[in-house]
């Protein structure tokens, strides 16, 4: 038993800082290192079920899917869980979309529902604080 929960605790940790891209057939494994830093995005927010503020570092969705494929009708994100959530063209640029991948300058890990997060900003008095999250991500489909 013991055997089995280290070979499985190894297999997270070294898959999990990698997300799967499927586009019409094709599947990509695409390493969240590999983000050019140019596109990175720095903010210090709490976020849900958080004690503490953290600095967050990722990137906007379109610049994100930018990365993977140059045109995309929809994206579907699916974690761990099998939670699944679907951003049209539309939503896809919005700004206050974030694909986050890097807390306080380091990987997140699964044990704070990493390797990848996507968030929703909201503005409240001048106060921008993450609204809305999706964790866990482990695969994402992209339709052209």
């Amino acid at each position: 038993m013991r055997k089995l929960f280290l070979s499985c605790f190894i297999t997270m940790f070294l898959y999990s800082y990698t997300i799967k891209i499927v586009s019409n057939k094709n599947i990509k494994i695409f390493n969240l290192n590999s983000i050019p830093k140019k596109y990175w995005i720095k903010i210090i927010k709490k976020a849900p079920f958080d004690t503490k503020k953290h600095i967050y570092t990722g990137i906007t969705l379109k610049n994100f899917l930018k990365l993977t494929n140059k045109k995309v009708k929809s994206a579907t994100f699916i974690a761990y869980d099998y939670y699944k959530v679907t951003f049209n063209k539309n939503d896809i640029q919005k700004p206050y979309i974030l694909f986050l991948f890097l807390e306080d300058n380091k990987p997140i890990p699964f044990s704070k529902r990493g390797p990848a997060k996507i968030i929703y900003l909201k503005k409240d008095n001048n106060k921008n604080y993450i609204f809305k999250s999706i964790f866990l991500i482990k695969k994402v489909i992209i339709e052209k």
